[in-house]
C-alpha cells in the first residue's frame, strides 16, 4: 500500500492573492430565493448592499468605498446582492489508489478543489466539502471569505481510506438535501469507475451539474515493467495480483 503523506500548505500565499482575481462564471440558475453575493456593475433598484472586500491589484477601481477606507484605513470594495448563489460542492476520492505517485494523485486532487474552493467563497457562493466515500455523511458548509482557512484545514486533514468504494449510495444519500443551483466537481482516478459513473447519473437526476477531473499518476502513465513485476490492487487493501504473461 503506498503511504500519503499530507502536504503542509495546499496553496501558497501568493497563490492565494491571485485567487481573489477570480470568479467562476458558469451559467448560473436565478432564483428569488437564491440570493448571493456578486461584485455589481452597477448600482440599481433590487440591488442591496451586502459589504466589503479588501482591494486586490487589478480590480475595478469604480467600487472602491473611499468613506470606509478612511475608517478602515485600506482600500475595500463594495459588494452586493444579486440573484445567482451557487453551491459548489467539493468532492475529492478517497480511495486508496488516489495515494500512489510521484507526485501522489491525492495532493493533486486536493490542490485543485482548494483552488476552486477559494475562488468560489471569495466570489461569496456557499462551498460543500463531500469527500466520496462509501458511507453516508453529512457535507460540511463553508460560506464566506472568513471560512476559507476552514476550508483549506478541513481539505489538509483528509487521507485516502484503507479501502476502496464498492457503492457510492451512502455519498449520494449525504447530497440529497441539496436545493438551488448547484455544481460537483470530482477529483478522482476512476479506478472505481462503473461505481462513480453511476453516482455522477444519480446526480444528474437530482439537477446537480458535474465538473469531473481525472487524476493519473505519471507512473501510470510510463510504468517501469523490467525484471519481475508485483502489481497490488490497491482498491482492495493491498491485495497482490498474480498474472501470468505467455
Amino acid at each position: 500500500m503506498p503511504v500519503y503523506t499530507p502536504r503542509m500548505e495546499l496553496l501558497s500565499p501568493e497563490f492565494r492573492q491571485r485567487l481573489k482575481k477570480l470568479r467562476l462564471m458558469c451559467d448560473r440558475v436565478k432564483s428569488a430565493r437564491s440570493r448571493g453575493q456578486r461584485l455589481s456593475r452597477a448600482l440599481g433598484h433590487g440591488i442591496e448592499f451586502a459589504g466589503h472586500r479588501p482591494y486586490s491589484h487589478g480590480d475595478d477601481t469604480r467600487y472602491l468605498d473611499w468613506n470606509a477606507a478612511a475608517r478602515l484605513d485600506q482600500l475595500v470594495l463594495k459588494q452586493f446582492d444579486a440573484a445567482g448563489e451557487l453551491t459548489l460542492v467539493l468532492a475529492p476520492d478517497l480511495s486508496p489508489s488516489m495515494a500512489f505517485g510521484t507526485p501522489d494523485k491525492f495532493s493533486h486532487a486536493l490542490g485543485v478543489l482548494a483552488a476552486l474552493g477559494s475562488i468560489a467563497l471569495h466570489g461569496s457562493d456557499r462551498v460543500l466539502l463531500a469527500p466520496v466515500t462509501g458511507e453516508t455523511q453529512r457535507p460540511r458548509v463553508f460560506h464566506g471569505v472568513a471560512s476559507e482557512g476552514a476550508l483549506l484545514e478541513a481539505l489538509s486533514s483528509l487521507k485516502p481510506a484503507r479501502t476502496g468504494i464498492s457503492s457510492a449510495g451512502g455519498w449520494l444519500a449525504g447530497l440529497r438535501a441539496m436545493r438551488g443551483d448547484s455544481l460537483l466537481v470530482l477529483s478522482s482516478d476512476f479506478l472505481a469507475r462503473d461505481t462513480l459513473l453511476g453516482a455522477i447519473r444519480d446526480l444528474r437526476r437530482m439537477n446537480t451539474r458535474v465538473l469531473a477531473f481525472h487524476h493519473i499518476a505519471p507512473q501510470e502513465f510510463n510504468p517501469r515493467l523490467d525484471g519481475r513485476v508485483r502489481l497490488d490492487f490497491l482498491e482492495r487493501d493491498g491485495s497482490r495480483v498474480k498474472v501470468n504473461v505467455t
